[in-house]
């Protein structure tokens, strides 16, 4: 007999799961099948043999209401009266017996629980017209379910499944494929039943696994065996409403031998304990037990050591409403930093853990937190541990082109990413009108589509952040490619909640500086990463040169450069034989300018960037600080924008020309120059010379130059498009990647 069967009791709950039952049995093919109880069926009996045990006549009437706990599911079986009535017979002498003699034995709780599954077995045979005649009745011996020569095994259920964590405390649990014995008896409150711990223990014995079958489709979900699981966390579980009492002696000696007792105490009453913790000092031991225990706790304690508490030996208090929090898995074992990570996690989120327990096989770690923590610190640690690590889940906000040209970048590198490890996947998309959320992957050819068609309307950015955090993303990515001041204020709020961002908007990083640095504060406080390189250059490493630099201890002294890549198109090709205002519309034509080229020519885009740059040296500085030189005409500012600009414009023409005039006699050129010199900052138009790197840029090019200490004769100098759909795209794709990177260690 190398395969047996065990029917968990979901399989028998109606006619329906009865057909899957039996075409599993028939598929599978077990040399024996056992039926069990139902969990109902074994809670009502405890409480039927409980009164027994004190002679209460009552039991009878409560065998009976258990026995019609089945009859509605076989009500069209032959001879199903006759089959109850003997049954009740029966229990009514069982009971008679316990009445007359007064005792109670173990026996009495076997036969029991044998007579119920037999009756299982009977109707259940019945239904199928004896076509189950291998099924045989379930026993409390473990060792008649484990022949010598055991190999396999199957427990059959119906929608029930081992996950990594019970599904009333997240919104998509893991079903757990593979568990080794050694995790799975570490599990004090796991979501799995239909085989005791005696049982598993029986069978790991006998060097056999166990394949949990879902009935429905015959699909294995479930192995365990022998072997270890690679995960450092398998599964993590939980068990609320936990009262944690600390016991303190004036000696050290004196407190084991009381914890020594109250733990035989517990024993002997049946009372579980769920995790102990000692001090390294001995003078303090804590235990937790289910807080419906503690009143009977604390009369044992106050009586049984009552002269140790009167002369103030012994003391003892409680810490009530707790609830303990295992994780396990033997992929801790003889690795270092397990603890350490998920501790300082859940640090960083404010969470306060009150008791810790780590036995020394490594396998389990078990600490307490109140239970009003207990969801979310459930959900922490299902990001941390369960939810993929070698993905991302991108959030876009800002549908246009750049974002188009994001998700065409991606899309084709595709083949390349699988190649690397990496995985990306787009779960949402906003516009100011409509958004689309799947927290499923996403086929990335799909996304779209599924937006235009699919979107739904929203009110404001807090129901997107709630949508985003209710839909539990793997490791969640804000990418801002919108200019929306709403969305920057919230930064902070989606940094708070665990999202990382990368934005190609300047709106953040522009904030007064007080909101500046509060979304920064909270990247280090969450751990939250927030990269932002295409905020200057589009697609040139000018943040992360600025980065590096700081992070050897250069000292940048002064940045010169061309930051807007529309003005610099606009210079580019004013040579003083057109007009600069005809240079501005046919730039505007041919889509380098924003719709409303003002936005361009009043410097104020160009003076972001150097205002963000300013702050990432370490200037406490804002906007207003910034010396801008604007190219529009205070009559022309303000009001919408049309194209009678033009017409009006033409008086800038006169101060242009004039300008160019004076810098081509001294063999200059003019360019719209940012610089940061000495703590202050500019934005103006300039005169430079014709052969130096500012008077060499083409089309669009931004260039930036920085003079430090390490780079003090020759400046370092990044030069190339500050501009474009495919630029800036590569900019935001690269944070990308970087936060998937950062996230791996």
């Amino acid at each position: 007999m190398s395969c047996i069967a065990k029917v968990d009791p979901s399989c028998l709950v109606s006619k329906e799961s009865l057909d899957l039952l039996i075409k599993s049995i028939q598929a599978t093919k077990p040399d024996i099948v056992f039926i069990t109880l139902s969990q109902n069926a074994r809670k009502n009996i405890i409480t039927i043999l409980q009164a027994a045990k004190i002679a209460d006549s009552s039991c009878y009437t409560m065998l009976r209401n258990i026995v019609l706990e089945y009859k509605h599911i076989f009500d069209s079986v032959p001879e199903i009266n006759s089959i109850i009535e003997n049954f009740y017979q029966d229990i009514e002498s069982l009971v008679k017996f316990v009445e007359l003699s007064g005792e109670f034995t173990q026996n009495l709780v076997n036969i029991v629980r044998e007579y119920f599954s037999r009756l299982t077995f009977i109707l259940l045979n019945k239904y199928t017209e004896g076509k189950l005649n291998l099924v045989q009745y379930y026993t409390k011996d473990a060792d008649s379910t484990t022949p010598h020569n055991l190999k396999k095994v199957i427990l059959l259920k119906h929608n029930k499944y081992i996950y990594n964590i019970d599904a009333k405390y997240i919104n998509k649990p893991q079903v757990v494929k593979e568990i080794s014995y050694q995790d799975i008896l570490e599990a004090p409150a796991l979501n799995f039943n239909g085989l005791t711990k005696t049982e598993l223990l029986a069978i790991k014995n006998k060097n056999a696994i166990v394949e949990i079958v879902e009935i429905d489709g015959n699909i294995l979900e479930t192995t365990i065996s022998s072997k270890p699981t690679q995960d450092d966390i398998k599964i993590a579980t939980c068990t609320e409403d936990i009262a944690i009492i600390t016991l303190q002696h004036t000696e050290n000696d004196a407190l084991l031998g009381i914890f020594g007792e109250v733990i035989s105490f517990c024993h002997k009453n049946n009372i579980k304990v769920f995790i102990t913790s000692q001090s390294s000092s001995q003078s303090s031991i804590s235990f937790g037990v289910k807080k419906y225990h503690l009143d009977q706790l604390k009369s044992y304690i106050s009586a049984r050591f009552n002269s140790e508490l009167h002369n103030g030996l012994l003391s003892y208090s409680v810490l009530e409403n707790q609830s303990v929090i295992s994780v396990i898995g033997n992929g801790m074992i003889g690795k270092t930093g397990t603890a350490g990570g998920l501790f300082s996690h859940l640090g960083s989120k404010g969470i306060n853990i009150y008791t810790i327990a780590q036995n020394a096989s490594e396998v389990n770690i078990s600490f307490s937190v109140t239970n009003e923590k207990t969801s979310y610190v459930m959900n922490e640690i299902n990001k941390m541990c369960f939810l993929k690590r070698n993905h991302v889940s991108l959030c876009l906000f800002g549908f246009g082109n750049v974002a188009k040209g994001l998700v065409k970048m991606i899309q084709k590198q595709q083949e390349y990413f699988i190649k690397q490890g990496v995985s990306i996947s787009i779960n949402f998309i906003a516009n100011s009108k409509k958004y689309f959320l799947n927290a499923n992957d996403v086929n990335i050819y799909s996304v779209v589509e599924s937006f235009n068609t699919n979107g739904i309307a929203y009110d404001n950015i807090d129901t997107l952040l709630q949508e985003i955090t209710k839909a539990e993303l793997s490791n969640p990515i804000l990418v801002d490619l919108t200019s929306s001041d709403e969305l920057a204020e919230k930064y902070a709020d989606f940094i708070k909640n665990g999202i990382h961002i990368v934005s190609a908007s300047k709106k953040a990083n522009s904030l007064p500086f007080e909101r500046y640095q509060e979304i920064h504060d909270a990247c280090k406080k969450y751990k939250v990463h927030f990269l932002y390189e295409a905020n200057v250059g589009a697609g040139l490493p000018v943040v992360a040169t600025v980065q590096d630099m700081l992070y050897t201890g250069d000292t940048i002294k002064k940045i010169e450069g061309i930051f807007s890549g529309t003005l610099s198109y606009i210079f580019n090709n004013y040579d003083g034989t057109k007009p600069f205002s005809k240079i501005v519309k046919e730039a505007k034509e041919q889509g380098f300018t924003e719709p409303d080229p003002r936005d361009d020519l009043c410097g104020a885009d160009a003076a972001r960037k150097i205002l963000i740059l300013a702050r990432m040296v370490g200037h406490r500085m804002n906007f207003d600080d910034v010396s801008i030189e604007s190219l529009v005409p205070k009559e022309l500012e303000g009001g919408n924008f049309d194209d009678s600009f033009f017409e009006k414009y033409h008086n800038q023409d006169k101060i242009l020309q004039k300008m160019y005039d004076n810098a081509t006699k001294d063999g200059k050129v003019l360019r719209y120059v940012c610089v940061l010199e000495n703590g202050k900052a500019s934005a103006k138009v300039l005169a430079v010379p014709k052969n130096s790197p500012l008077g060499n840029t083409l089309e669009t090019d931004n260039i930036i130059a920085f003079s430090t200490q390490y780079y003090n004769k020759t400046p370092v100098v990044i030069q190339g498009p500050g501009a474009g759909i495919e630029v800036t795209s590569m900019a935001v794709l690269s944070d990308i990647i970087k936060i998937f990177k950062y996230i791996q260690i």
